[in-house]
This record gives structure tokens, C-alpha cells and sequence, in this order.
């Protein structure tokens, strides 16, 4: 398992890459860049053009691990401008860029804590949410899974 733990050097890319690239060319852009070796234990970060996607490259224990993450919806609120900013992150700032938010501030969930008004308030807080009302069984679907 990866762990993204304090003791992780985190590297990140300024600038859009091509996404096209695998794993050869993003160590090739890494060491460029960043003038370090891509088989250290350090993790390089890089997004898309639309602020839509990240990828991620580390070299764990044996070989290569290349992780990419798309938004279901939305761009990344904030990516760093300066190196200044990029030498700031830690692991915990680093979950906060793969969820898409800005990892200077404190932690905003996209869920809201509901009161104890049950089925029937959920219903109404997902209306006003989403605009449309669901179904009971859709409800249930959703809390089943942590919607």
C-alpha cells in the first residue's frame, strides 16, 4: 500500500502537461524539471490543461506506481503558481489537491451533516441541493453508498 505520509517529498508540475504521457515520459518531464532522480521516494504531481485532471508519479519499493485522477464534475479550485507555494505541501494538503479543493484552507466536505428529521429531511436538504426531487429508493441507494 502507498501511504502518503509527512516523510514524502512532494513535487508539483506548474504548468499543464500532455496526458498522453506515461509513465517513461512523466519520469523523463520529472527529472527535467525538477533536477531529481524519479526513483527517489518522491511524489510527482501534474495536472491536465483544463484543470480537470491529476496525475501521479512515485517510484515505490520496485517499480513505477502512476495514479490519475479525474473530477466527476468541476476544475481544481486552486494549483500552485509559484514554487514557494509547491514547497509548502504535506500529505495532508496533497489528499486536499486530489479532492479538487484548495489546500490552504481548512477542510469543506461536499456532504452536509443532516439533522434528525430522517427520510423526510434528507429529501428536503437533497431538493434544495440538487434542484430535483429523488425518489425514496434512490435515497436509500444513496445512503447506502455514501452519496
Amino acid at each position: 500500500m502507498i501511504n502518503f505520509d509527512n516523510k514524502l517529498k512532494v513535487f508539483v508540475g506548474l504548468e499543464a502537461i500532455d496526458f498522453r504521457c506515461g509513465i517513461n515520459k512523466l519520469a523523463t518531464i520529472a527529472q527535467a524539471l525538477f533536477e531529481k532522480n524519479p526513483r527517489s521516494r518522491i511524489l510527482f504531481i501534474f495536472r491536465n490543461k483544463r484543470k480537470t485532471d491529476i496525475k501521479l508519479l512515485l517510484y515505490h519499493r520496485n517499480g513505477f506506481f502512476l495514479g490519475h485522477k479525474r473530477l466527476s464534475r468541476g476544475k481544481l479550485s486552486w494549483w500552485p503558481r509559484t514554487t514557494d507555494e509547491c514547497m509548502s505541501l504535506d500529505a495532508e494538503k496533497v489528499e486536499k489537491l486530489l479532492c479538487g479543493m484548495d489546500p490552504r484552507g481548512g477542510f469543506q466536505p461536499e456532504w452536509q451533516e443532516l439533522s434528525d428529521h430522517g427520510e423526510q429531511g434528507r429529501a428536503h436538504i437533497d431538493h434544495e441541493w440538487s434542484g430535483h426531487d429523488r425518489s425514496e429508493g434512490a435515497l436509500r441507494e444513496e445512503a447506502a453508498f455514501g452519496c
